[in-house]
């Protein structure tokens, strides 16, 4: 009968006990986990980089007509036009301009300003579309004269599409808002009642540029942020997790076979027996033997 050899298969029969069945199943389950984690990062990754690529895209392209995006008032802006430019043609309403409060710049403490744009729809009727023109520094709302009108008369205006901000439950001072909500921000702007009666769009429109323009205007508002975040160096990072799960497990498998499968003993293999250490009796015995050969010779010879 064949007798296994050392770190053979048999090396490894405590992988069937309950602790290394449970250490085992755990790390089945973390390296799953993070398998999982690491493909969720992935999804975020993808979605964010074509968020990018639409933005980058819209951004840099050609004005279209507003009329050509939004056809009438009560029309949800697409979310493949979001930061579209379009080009409109209309009025500022007079005594129109407002505030929007607490919105920093690339780290600035800031204000924006938002003006009523009295445009003409495709089927001819009059509507609102609420133009933030740029940003000022902050406590510029709280200095007399402080913030820039608008062009007056008919004014031909470029400016990107953005969809309109949840409403906020912060009431600000007259004049002042804290989010973009288009009918929230013409109901609280100075305009004239006329102005404040017609329909607005449910579209906001960064302003890019404006003609003629006004002897003072806000700093034009920066570029969206296309960075692609971190998501992708997460799911690696997940990834690598799993396989130090089950890498970890692996190595822990072979030292305990190393420490229990070498010398044969739980592998099956005949262990060698240990060489008992000599007593003083069994020493003594030796000398005394040693010293009766050593005479034997002598009487011998005489």
């Amino acid at each position: 009968m064949s007798t296994p050899a050392p770190g053979g298969a048999a090396s490894y029969a405590f992988l069937r006990t309950g602790r290394w069945v449970r250490l085992v199943t755990i790390a089945i389950l973390v390296s799953l986990a993070c398998v999982a984690l690491g493909r969720w990062q992935w999804t975020r990754h993808v979605a964010r980089a074509a968020e990018v690529a639409r933005i980058e895209a819209n951004y840099a392209a050609d004005p279209v007509p507003l009329s050509d995006v939004l056809t009438a008032p009560d029309d949800a802006l697409p979310d493949d036009a979001e930061w579209r430019p379009v080009e409109a043609v209309g009025t500022y309403a007079d005594g129109g301009s407002l505030v929007l409060r607490a919105r920093p710049v690339e780290g600035t403490p800031a204000v924006h300003v938002l003006a009523p744009l009295v445009v003409t729809m495709a089927d001819g009727a009059p509507a609102v579309l609420i133009v933030d023109r740029g940003w000022l520094p902050a406590g510029s709302e709280e200095v007399a004269g402080g913030i820039p009108d608008p062009p007056a008369g008919t004014v031909r205006v470029v400016a990107r599409l953005r969809p309109p901000e949840q409403p906020s439950s912060r009431v600000g001072p007259p004049g002042q808002v804290y989010t973009i909500d288009p009918p929230a921000a013409l109901a609280a702007s100075g305009a004239p009642a006329d102005v404040t009666s017609l329909p607005v769009l449910e579209a906001y429109a960064m302003l890019a540029s404006e003609d003629p323009t006004a002897p003072l205007a806000p700093e034009p508002l920066p570029a969206p942020e296309t960075g692609l975040g971190s998501h992708l160096s997460y799911a690696f990072q997940w990834w690598v997790f799993a396989l130090g799960a089950l890498v970890g497990v692996v190595v822990l498998a072979r030292r305990e076979a190393t420490a229990t499968g070498v010398g044969g003993a739980s592998a099956g293999v005949a262990a060698t027996p240990r060489r008992r250490r000599p007593s003083a009796e069994d020493e003594e015995d030796a000398l005394v033997e040693a010293a009766l050969q050593r005479e034997e010779p002598q009487r011998d010879r005489t």
